[in-house]
């Protein structure tokens, strides 16, 4: 029995435009926030504030992972970034429940209010970028497409 092997190609372009300077910005702000992290956790420990340290680890982890997954763009790497942004979200609703377990420079504390709400508007917009982004998604449009110039 011959066993074909049949060689699966991405052949996708690299992000250009407004998508690569969306990446570019989400990854400023993950290290702006991990430096961030770094003071507050700290600060917090020295405090003997110990959860307010583990919510900034927390975050600032959630945030570089993200980033990482969203800058790879594979399958795997797709799928943790979803996922740290999803808890990114989760994050930041949680700051608007408690917000006494979050520093102030923190981006989840209050949703983001340190940062006029920029980090959770970001976290929203790359959750929606990662569901369009999608590359069976994206065969999916590109199959419609060809089907209406038929």
């Amino acid at each position: 029995m011959a066993h074909e092997q049949r060689r699966l190609t991405d052949d996708r372009s690299r992000s250009r435009g407004w998508p690569w300077i969306f990446i570019v910005l989400l990854c400023f702000a993950a290290v702006v926030f991990a430096w961030r992290a770094i003071i507050a956790i700290t600060t917090q420990v020295h405090l003997g504030h110990y959860a307010i340290a583990a919510t900034s680890c927390v975050v600032a982890l959630a945030w570089i992972g993200g980033c990482m997954g969203t800058l790879h763009n594979g399958r795997r790497m797709r799928i943790c970034a979803f996922a740290c942004w999803v808890a990114n979200l989760l994050l930041a609703i949680l700051g608007l429940a408690i917000p006494q377990v979050f520093d102030p420079s923190n981006p989840a504390y209050i949703a983001g209010k340190s940062y006029v709400f920029l980090p959770t508007c970001a976290i929203v917009l790359v959750l929606i970028w990662h569901i369009w982004s999608q590359p069976a998604a994206m065969a999916a449009r590109q199959s419609e497409e060809s089907q209406r110039r038929r």
